[in-house]
């Protein structure tokens, strides 16, 4: 999988997988996380976060996400 430009007009990027780069290829995953930091890093990145969620509520965050109606992360924070 490589890089791919994205049309400037609209376009968004809902959600991806890095898995699959982490199978034989450690450095271009290294590489490729790196990129993804930096672009965070330069605010390029926006994750939206639906919830959150005290870790006395993990179960309820669990449900949330197995059920599929959560519209971003549930995060568990201290």
């Amino acid at each position: 999988m490589e890089a791919y430009e994205l049309p400037v007009r609209g376009a968004s990027v809902i959600g991806f997988q890095m898995r699959m780069l982490a199978f034989g290829k450690p450095a271009r995953y290294a590489r490729r996380l790196r990129e993804v930091w930096e672009m965070r890093d330069a605010g390029a990145l926006r994750v939206s976060v639906y919830e959150e969620i005290p870790p006395t509520e993990a179960a309820r965050a669990h449900a949330l996400i197995e059920d599929r109606s959560n519209l971003g992360k549930a995060v568990l924070v201290l």
